[in-house]
């Protein structure tokens, strides 16, 4: 049986090198092993890569009703954004819409009945906010 190089290494040095590449290859090494997924989804781990990575870009097609999520290269053409290649598409329910962003996650609202949520549209986790009754009357 072959020894695993990973299992040698201390978690500090895999989360160095797993922080460098780009957006959509960090997707692809949550499927590697169990123990990549584990070092990829701590704080640690996500405030090095944030740190490291390219600024991004979310769009609405209100055509079709989905978000499209883009990543900017890292190269000599820094203008140039390929928009028939999204880093990921996703679709929310409807009434559902983007409040605010911040260091990659989206805050989202929904107006009938006010409710908000904590989104990241990479891992597609989220976390549903729960809303105070004394601002029941407050508008968004």
């Amino acid at each position: 049986m072959e020894q695993d190089l990973f299992t040698f290494l201390p978690p500090e040095i895999i989360i160095d090198l797993l922080s460098s590449p780009p957006v959509r290859t960090i997707i692809y090494c949550k499927c590697v092993c169990k123990s990549w997924l584990a070092l990829i989804e701590i704080n640690e781990f996500v405030k090095l890569h944030l740190s490291k990575s390219v600024p991004g870009l979310i769009m609405e097609d209100p055509y079709i009703d989905m978000y499209k999520l883009f990543e900017f290269e890292d190269g000599p053409e820094l203008e140039h954004l390929d928009l028939h290649n999204p880093l990921t598409k996703f679709t929310f329910p409807q009434g559902v819409r983007i409040c605010s962003s911040t260091n990659g996650l989206l805050l989202l609202c929904d107006y009938d009945p006010i409710s908000l949520c904590i989104c990241n549209p990479i891992s597609r986790y989220y976390i549903n906010l729960d809303i105070p009754k004394e601002f029941d009357n407050i508008s968004l």
